[in-house]
Formats: structure tokens, sequence, C-alpha cells
């Protein structure tokens, strides 16, 4: 008898011999046709169904279990895997009245890929920011032991049971929306262990690192202890609000790779806006420029107008006109008297400075009405600034009229899950909503953990691969506190107190400017959680990094190196240089500062980058060194500082990577105070 005639002829039997009662079967739609589970494990299934309700689980490797719905109308239930054999499987779920048959299950290797956008980032790219070598990798993905589960966005801060998403083969049509450091990452362990590899990717860009931490971890951090003292009371003010947006109209907006482009297209209210020309005196204000973070939006992910009404001299009427406004954050839609002048409206281009033209033809009188439809899909949202001295303006040859100041704003519209609410533009509609205590957003503490992590924690996986960082720039301290938590959090969710857990350190770019030194306090904490945590490694990104985005593209590189942090340390591939040179030991000799490494085989340096090393004595004042290596040990001096004492590496912004070993692997950045020799 073939297998699925078997599996299914059980599950009908069973359903034959139970009692006719009403069970209203659910299962996650993770437990799906197509999902890859954990080899020599054992697996969770979990679902919903009516309290009492008998349910039982049959799998074509002969293993049968049974479960009762609880009170509260969960069931769960674990049961032996096999090891992988290539071969597709079933597995029968039954109650009294449904059974359910989940087809073209693999047994494999399933890993967690979460983080912010640089685990998100699509194989296809986001606009300006691009994968390298995107189109052949596209084109040749094709590989049906290859999937990845996408978990779309989804905050809370109660634990929750929906999970959306599908299980998708790898094919170039799959493929070109994959995660593009996880597809390699999984591409890499299925060519060494030749086992189908599944993906499950919860990640979500721009999120802070406390997002992703349980309210029992996070009652222990100073800085967030006092935020999560009573989730249930601020999930009941949350309640409110969003009943407040289900009430109002609404448009389907998958919140998934690059929706930007699809928002782009949509009417919100653009013709009212700017050719009906509201009264915009009852409009609130703000001054620009500004993220709307730090003002009274606060932490609002959606659609705003922003209007001033500007006047011009004479001698311009008839004229062309450019406008200067500075990086709008994410995207803008720009008018003038009107008429749209320009757009951004692709992912990645946050930081472009947006300049365009108004043509003479339009520029009739003296006074020039400017109209901005700034959309914000995660993040800070708004008007970073201009990189030169001029500001936001209108510019006629020489003449310059700033824009900066106040601006009319109002909002026309958030995202909430996977839609757009729209607000009425003619009465503010947006001021009159429900106002919680703290409004949960996707950057709020334990809103992803919630939302993201807990919802998977049944799945029995190999382990997470992280990338995260940028989110908490210039609050290093609490990230230091706060990072270990998130792991103990992921840990304890997945009930595996051990699970490896392997990071990305956050790479190098320009931030606010290249030589300023905003990322290096993040990058030592992750250094140090890296080398304390238990059964955490950490592999660097500096050689690849890009000083115009955060986001490289070389992550095929960032893929490989996650895989081979997971081939050494999980399956027994001990002739694999897990990572670059790591900080053993650091120690002074007279004028000397001396750096011992690990994974140091064939020490090397490559030609220095500016301020790759600098050393410091006793007031703290740091200078370039030069260096001298000698097998795994590289010594450090400069005359200006005749007793070193601190020692810090690939600091500004912008350093990229001068030390590697045999294999090209660089070291991490680090930040030290050595041990002095007697």
């Amino acid at each position: 008898m073939r297998i699925k005639h078997y599996i299914v002829s059980v599950a009908l039997a069973m359903l034959s011999v139970a009692c006719a009662h009403e069970s209203r079967l659910q299962l996650p739609a993770i437990i799906s046709d197509g999902m890859v589970i954990q080899q020599n494990s054992n697996m969770t299934f979990w679902g919903r169904a009516l309290p009492g309700a008998y349910v039982t689980i049959h799998t074509d490797w002969d293993i049968t279990v049974t479960a009762t719905a609880s009170p509260d109308s969960v069931w769960s239930v674990s049961f032996p895997t096999k090891a992988a054999d290539n071969k597709p499987h079933q597995i029968a779920i039954s109650t009294s009245d449904t059974a359910i048959v989940i087809n073209d299950i693999l047994l494999g290797e399933v890993w967690l890929a979460s983080g912010q956008d640089n685990m998100r980032m699509p194989l296809l790219g986001w606009g300006l920011d691009t994968i390298a070598n995107s189109a052949k990798y596209i084109a040749e993905a094709n590989d049906k032991y290859l999937r990845m589960f996408d978990m779309d966005r989804r905050i809370s801060w109660r634990k929750e049971f929906e999970i959306r998403g599908e299980w998708k083969p790898t094919t170039p049509e799959n493929a070109e929306m994959f995660g593009a450091a996880a597809y390699f990452f999984a591409k890499t362990l299925r060519d060494s262990l030749n086992v189908p590899v599944g993906i499950i990717n919860n990640s979500v860009g721009s999120t802070p690192c406390e997002a992703w931490v349980s309210d029992d971890m996070l009652k222990e951090s100073v800085d967030f202890g006092h935020k999560v003292t009573d989730l249930n009371a601020l999930a009941n003010g949350m309640d409110q609000y969003v009943s407040w947006l289900r009430s109002l109209p609404y448009i389907k907006i998958p919140n998934n790779y690059d929706h930007e482009r699809r928002l782009a297209a949509i009417d919100v209210n653009d013709e009212f806006v700017t050719l009906a020309m509201p009264q915009y005196d009852s409009w609130s204000e703000m001054n620009l420029p500004k993220y709307w973070d730090e003002d009274v939006l606060g932490d609002f992910d959606g659609i705003v107008w922003f209007v001033k009404e500007v006047a011009i001299p004479e001698s311009w009427v008839g004229k062309n006109i450019s406008v200067h406004l500075g990086a709008i954050d994410d995207c803008d839609k720009t008018y003038a008297n009107g008429i749209c002048i320009g757009e951004h409206n692709h992912s990645g281009e946050y930081a472009v400075q947006r300049a365009y033209n108004i043509p003479a033809r339009y520029v009739k009188s003296t006074s020039v009405v400017i109209a901005v439809r700034v959309t914000d899909t995660g993040g800070e949202g708004g008007f970073a600034g201009t990189l030169d001295d001029k500001g936001m303006c209108l510019q006629q040859g020489s003449e310059v009229v700033s824009l900066e100041g106040p601006w009319k704003f109002r909002p026309a519209g958030e995202f909430y899950e996977d839609n757009l609410v729209l607000f009425d533009p003619v009465g503010d509609v947006f001021i009159s909503r429900p106002t919680p205590s703290l409004f949960l957003t996707h950057r709020s503490p334990s809103a992803l953990f919630y939302g993201m992590v807990y919802p998977i924690s049944k799945y029995s996986i190999s382990g997470i691969i992280w990338n995260q960082g940028e989110a908490n720039v210039n609050h290093a301290t609490q990230y230091r506190e706060t990072f270990p938590l998130l792991i103990k959090s992921f840990r304890k969710a997945f009930n595996s107190p051990n699970l490896p857990f392997y990071f990305a350190q956050t790479s190098s770019w320009q931030y606010n400017h290249c030589d300023s030194t905003s990322l290096a306090s993040i990058r030592e904490a992750q250094r140090q959680v890296a080398a304390e945590v238990p059964n955490v490694a950490m592999f660097s990104t500096v050689d690849i990094s890009e000083p115009r985005t955060p986001h490289p593209s070389h992550k095929d590189i960032e893929g490989q190196r996650f895989a081979r942090l997971a081939l050494h340390h999980n399956y027994g591939f001990k002739h694999i240089t897990p990572s670059g040179p790591v900080l053993r030991d650091v120690n002074t000799l007279g004028q000397f500062l001396n750096l011992t490494f690990d994974n140091a085989e064939e020490l090397q340096i490559s030609p220095v980058d500016y301020a790759a090393f600098e050393i410091a004595g006793e007031d703290e004042r740091f200078f370039t060194a030069s260096t001298v290596i000698h097998n795994n040990t590289i010594s450090l001096f400069s005359y200006a500082v005749p007793n070193p004492l601190y020692v810090r590496y690939v600091y500004r912004n912008c350093s990229s990577g001068v030390i590697y070993n045999s294999e090209m692997l660089p070291a991490e950045s680090f930040m030290t105070t050595p041990k002095l020799e007697n």
C-alpha cells in the first residue's frame, strides 16, 4: 500500500471509531504541507480544539500519540522523529470529526533566523541596497530540500497562538524573497550535510533588542523592568486602540519585502491634500527637520502628510526652482502647487538626499505650496536633514529660501498587521484616537517576543542565527545588559538551556559620519556577550561592510560565516575554522602592547586601514599604532604612547578589517583594558 493511502486510511479509521463530538480542530500555519521537522528530536505538534477534545497524531514512520485539549482549548503532544532520509513523509492529525493529513514533510535540520533588517533583507535586494550577484543566485535557486517559512510581522503583549506564513521550497520565484543571509546559510548546510534544511525566518526590520526579550527576563533589567511590570494592563489599553483601528476603513497591504512599491500606487487623499487645498490652519504643527518619533507622533508607522506654504521672491516667478529636503525616512512623494515633482518609493532609500525640480511653468506666483507624503514602515520616520549648509530649502540660482521650521502635518494612515488603516483627512480622526499609557509597536519591550517568538517556541530547532544591533546604537550599556537576556529568553522559550546561538557583529557604516565612534560600543558589547555566554559564537563583517549603508551586499559571505560556526560547533566539522582571529589576551611589555589571538593560524595584517589600531596610556588619549606580527601575536607601539595601557581596533564607524587568519576571515572589533606584566 502506498504511504499516502496508508496514512489517510489510518486517519479515517481513527475518525470512524471516535465519538461523534464537535472538535473545531485548528493547527498553526507552521504545521502544514511542505514543513521541515527536526530529525532525531522530540517534535511537538500543537493546536486548538474544544475543551476535552481527543487528538491523535499518527506518523508514517509508525508513531502514534494522543492529547486532550485543555480547558483553554489548547492541546500539544510530542513524538520522536527519525533520521533524515531525503524522502517526503506524511502525518495525520485526527479528532472525532476531523482528519487533517500533512503532506510532503521532510526530516532534516531546522534553524531559526532572527533579528532585524540584515536578516530580513531578501535575495532580490531592497532598492539601492542590493545583493551581490543577486540575479545569478536567484536563477540558480532550485532545491526542493531547502525550504523557508517566512513569518509575517506580528506584535503582542500576550502569548499568541496565531502564526502567519507558509513553507516554501527553493525555486527562483520563491527564493528572490527569501532572507538572503539565511538562504546562504541553509545552502551551505545542505552542501555539507546532504540533508534537508528548513529555515524559520521571523526577523523584523528596525527592531531593538528589548523587543525580543520576554517580560520575565526584562524584569531583571534596570532600564526596562518598570516598563513590563504589568503587561496585561498595557495590553488592555492597546485593545481599545486596536478596536478603534479596526473600526476604520483599511486597505490590505502585506507588510513584507519592499511593499513600499505597492504603497506608492495607493491614493491616500493625494488629490484632496495637494489640489483641493484644505484649510491647513487646523492641522498640527512640527518643526523640521526632525524624526517624528521625537515629537507628538512618537513611534508611529504609517503615512503622514507634511505641508508648507512658502513665499518666494517675485524674481523667481516663471523660473525653475530646485527643492532640497534632505534624507526622508523611509519613502516620500513630493508635490509643489499640486504637481508631483518627485518620489522615492523603495526600501533602502531612507538615507537618500531628496532633491527635486519645480518646472518654471508651475511657478506662477510668489507663493509655493510644498506637500510631502512621507511613508515610514518601521523605526524612525520623518526628515533626517541635509548634508550641506543650505539645509532644507528652495533654490533658484544662488538664492535660497529656507524650508526649515514649522510645517503643518496630518497622519493619513497607520500600519496595523497587514493593513493600512486610513484616517479621514477632513475631520482629524487621528487626534481623537484612544491613547493607551504605552503604544504597542515593533519597538516596544517584549512585543516581538510574544508576537514572533512565543508562537513558534514549541517547534524543535537545531539553533538560532541572529543579526541585530543597529537599532540599539547609542545605548550600548543598555544593550550589554539586555542582549544576554534575549538569549536566555529564546532558550527558555524553546526549552533548551544550551541552544546554539550564533550572531554577526554589527557591520561598519557611516551612521552619522565615518569618523564617528557610534558603533564601537555596540560592537564591544556584542564581543563581550560572545565571550561570556555559553554556546554563543560571533563572526565579524568589517571586511564586507559598505560605508554608505548598514546592509552589506555580500549576504553570501554572511551566510557562509554563519554556516562555519554551525558546522564547526554543531556538526563536528572541526577542520573548519569557525571564525576569524578572536582576541585571547592583551599584555604590556615596556612600550609594546601585545595582542594574542585564537583562530589565528597564519595570522596576517592587510594594508592598514585608517586608525585600525589605536592605543593610549593612562591619560586615555588615543594615537594610531604601528604593528609588528609574530605567529599569533601582534605587537603595537606608538612613539606618542611610551607606556600603553589601552587598545581599540576598528573603532571608527567606517573602519574596515585588517587582521585575518589563513582562511582570510577577519578579526572582530574590540576595545580592551589589558593586564600589566610584572
